[in-house]
């Protein structure tokens, strides 16, 4: 009899060593099964994160180039000379305007107008059109223009008699060449199309303008963005199917980063789709990385 009651208790014994190492076994599986899925989840965070600043970053170096090529015009003596006659001449827009900047940089739109919105010249893909035309394509950027005279007015400093141009600081380590830092750039649909605009008053190397002329002439420059500067960005970045669209027509798939300040659910946005390291996307994760909300669940 105590030989079986010792048998039962062995029995009862081992049963329990069996329970803890398989308690201890589902233990150890669903942690490391929670360590997996934390490891994915926060790499997607640091790729999706870093996919996001470098598209936000190559879209930002994109418009500085906008900005330089620009500048190649509107802050040239050549240029502020010729708004000083009051018209511009033919050979300066043959030569200067289509045949140089135009054909050099592909510009949709140049447009030189006052503050009031009102053009002098006009230039729609690399041919002269009226100043009509122009004025109907410049109250889409009727904010960046008032934006850039009121940058202009910070800037202008009394000097001698004049004005002149507070220049920014020299940069002898800098890779670009020096502008004088008083435009106003945005992108925008502009004719249909996701656009580089930039806005600059014209001034001269000198930055010193006539007390006559304080009223500034601004430059607007438009440039498109086309099938190859995708493709380029694209390539650059290692990110697939690169596009703008607005925010409520974005997929569940991809992720984006907003062109401005615009909140509205219709405002255009970058999308794409990632190449974050857990590609797949876990449904409770997908969302987790989106600074705005999809139209659909993921």
């Amino acid at each position: 009899m105590a030989w079986t009651e010792g048998r039962r208790g062995e029995g009862k014994a081992v049963l329990g060593i069996h329970m803890a190492c398989a308690v201890v076994a589902v233990l150890l599986v669903a942690s490391l099964a929670f360590v997996l899925d934390r490891a994915v989840f926060e790499a997607d965070r640091f790729g999706l994160s870093s996919e996001r600043k470098l598209v936000s970053s190559d879209l930002q170096h994109q418009i500085d180039a906008v900005v330089q090529y620009q500048a190649e015009l509107s802050f040239w003596g050549k240029t502020y000379a010729q708004i000083e006659a009051g018209r511009f001449s033919q050979a300066f827009v043959t030569e200067e305007v289509i045949e140089w900047l135009w054909a050099d940089f592909g510009f949709s739109w140049m447009i030189f107008t006052g503050r009031v919105g009102q053009p002098i010249l006009s230039v729609h893909d690399g041919r002269e059109v009226s100043p009509e035309t122009g004025a109907a394509t410049l109250k889409w950027v009727a904010d960046l223009v008032a934006k850039a005279n009121g940058i202009y007015e910070v800037a202008l400093k009394p000097d001698d008699g004049g004005w002149r141009i507070a220049a920014s600081a020299k940069d002898r380590d800098g890779l670009t060449v020096p502008v004088p830092n008083i435009h106003a750039a945005d992108l925008r649909m502009v004719d249909g199309r996701m656009s580089i605009v930039v806005v600059q008053a014209v001034i001269p190397e000198s930055l010193k303008i006539e007390a006559s002329r304080r009223a500034p002439v601004f430059m607007v420059t438009v440039k498109p963005f086309t099938e190859r500067m995708l493709v380029n960005m694209q390539k650059r970045l290692s990110v697939r199917n690169l596009t703008f669209q607005p925010l409520n027509k974005v997929s569940a798939s991809s992720i984006h980063t907003p062109l401005n300040d615009c909140a509205r659910s219709d405002c255009m946005v970058a999308a794409w789709t990632p190449r974050a390291p857990g590609a797949s996307c876990v449904p409770k994760h997908c969302r987790a990385f989106l600074p705005l909300p999809l139209p659909e669940p993921c």
